[in-house]
C-alpha cells in the first residue's frame, strides 16, 4: 500500500482544494468544444481528494469516477455532489491499485496527487493510467518540480524525492517527489501530441515559490 495516512489525517481536520485548478478548467475546456454529449465520456480524477475536480467534471455533464486513499476526502468530495444533486463514481483506494477495467477511461486527470509516492510507484501509477486509457485517451497532469521552495533542506528519502519539509510552502510531513523534465517525458514516453508547459507563483507574500510541470498527451490508436 502507497497510500500516506498522513492525508487522512489532513481531510479530517479540514476541508483540502474546494475549487478546481485553472489548469484542470482549461485543459477539460479545450477537449470538450467537439463534443456533442460529455456524458458518453469517462473521465477518472486520480487523487480527487475532497471532489473540486470531481465537481467540475460532474457539473459539466461527464461520466466522473474519483479515486483517493482518504476516506474523510471521499466523504467531503460525496458532501459536496450532493450538495449541488452532483452524481459521481468515487473510491477509497490506493494509487498503486487502480481497480478498473483496462481501456476503461477517455480521460485520466492528475492534479498534483501522484507526485505523493516514491518515483518507483509513481512509474507503476503510471502503467495503469495508460493501460486504463482507451486507445485514443487524454492524460492530464499538473506535477511539481524543484522551482518550489523548501526541498534544498527538507529530508532526502531517494532522487527527487523528499519529506520533513523545514521550510517552503509544503506542509512539513508530507513525502513528495520532485520532477524533473527528464522523468516528466520518461512516463509520458508512449502518449502522441504530448504537450509540456511550466508554471511559477509566488506565495507567502512573495516569500516562496511552487513550480510544476503541466502535461498532457493521447494514448495513440
Amino acid at each position: 500500500m502507497a497510500f500516506d495516512q498522513t492525508w487522512e489525517q489532513i481531510f479530517k481536520s479540514q476541508s483540502w482544494g474546494k475549487y478546481p485548478s485553472e489548469d484542470v478548467v482549461r485543459f477539460i475546456a479545450s477537449r470538450s468544444k467537439s463534443v456533442p454529449d460529455c456524458g458518453k465520456i469517462r473521465v477518472l480524477d486520480v487523487g480527487c481528494g475532497g471532489g473540486a475536480h470531481t465537481w467540475f467534471l460532474a457539473r459539466e455533464g461527464f461520466d466522473t469516477f474519483g479515486i483517493d486513499g482518504s476516506e474523510s476526502a471521499i466523504r467531503q468530495a460525496l458532501a459536496l455532489l450532493d450538495r449541488d444533486g452532483l452524481k459521481a463514481n468515487l473510491t477509497v483506494g490506493d494509487f498503486t491499485q487502480l481497480d478498473y477495467p483496462a481501456e476503461f477511461f477517455d480521460v485520466i486527470i492528475d492534479s498534483s496527487a501522484v507526485q505523493h509516492n516514491s518515483f518507483s510507484n509513481i512509474r507503476l501509477i503510471h502503467q495503469q493510467i495508460w493501460n486504463l486509457l482507451k486507445p485514443g485517451g487524454y492524460f492530464f497532469g499538473i506535477l511539481i518540480n524543484t522551482q518550489t521552495s523548501g526541498w534544498e533542506d527538507a529530508e532526502k528519502l531517494e532522487e527527487n524525492t523528499y519529506t520533513n519539509f523545514k521550510t517552503g510552502p509544503i506542509q512539513k510531513e508530507l513525502l513528495v517527489h520532485f520532477f524533473t523534465e527528464s522523468e516528466v517525458c520518461e512516463i509520458m514516453s508512449g502518449y502522441e501530441a504530448f504537450n509540456l508547459e511550466k508554471t511559477t507563483r509566488t506565495v507567502s507574500n512573495g516569500r516562496d515559490q511552487y513550480g510544476h510541470f503541466v502535461v498532457n498527451g493521447r494514448k495513440p490508436l
